[in-house]
């Protein structure tokens, strides 16, 4: 490695755009994070300063720009074990909540806010600073970008028999097939 390259890890991701493409590939984490012990993740490059962040495109020999204003949904890594004993220990606010964007496609998932106890209405979870309410489901991480939602609701725990949700072809109630990653 030349002295002027800096290592990365790389984290697969699949976009959705306000169009409903879907972009899959990698992203660039570096090795270490400015704002937190540990290494970069897919949340810190959402919540930086840049607006326009690298995506190498899967299976293809090519880096796409992408507009993080533009971004509505980013799937990103895997929660790790660590990832899920933060979450056992309190440590997060986690609220099950129905999100409704402009297009009017829902997703259902796990808001995920680390906040004290005091602050943990949803109106003071969906109000901290940052561009992305960060969600989990089914052991992935969703990012959905705050400027393309236009309603957050308290969901409480259903069958999909139980809810007036459009069910998808992948039968999980409430995410728009958009949504969904291959």
């Amino acid at each position: 490695m030349d002295g002027l390259s800096v290592q990365k890890n790389k984290a697969n991701v699949t976009v959705i755009l306000p169009d409903n493409t879907k972009l899959k590939g990698e992203v660039f984490l570096a090795s270490y994070s400015d704002s937190h012990y540990g290494h970069q993740k897919v949340a810190d490059i959402l919540e930086g300063d840049k607006l326009f962040i690298p995506l190498s495109i899967k299976d293809e020999d090519r880096v796409e720009f992408i507009n993080i204003n533009q971004v509505v949904i980013l799937e990103g890594e895997l929660s790790t074990p660590e990832d899920e004993e933060k979450l056992s220990m309190g440590l997060y606010h986690i609220e099950k909540v129905k999100i409704t964007f402009a297009n009017n496609e829902t997703f259902e998932g796990a808001m995920i806010s680390e906040v004290p106890k005091e602050r943990s209405r949803l109106s003071d979870c969906l109000n901290m600073d940052g561009k992305f309410i960060s969600t989990i489901k089914n052991g992935r991480y969703f990012y959905l970008n705050k400027n393309m939602v236009t309603r957050v609701e308290s969901i409480r725990e259903s069958t999909p028999a139980q809810t007036d949700q459009p069910v998808g072809e992948n039968d999980e109630p409430g995410i728009p097939d958009s949504a969904f990653i291959d």
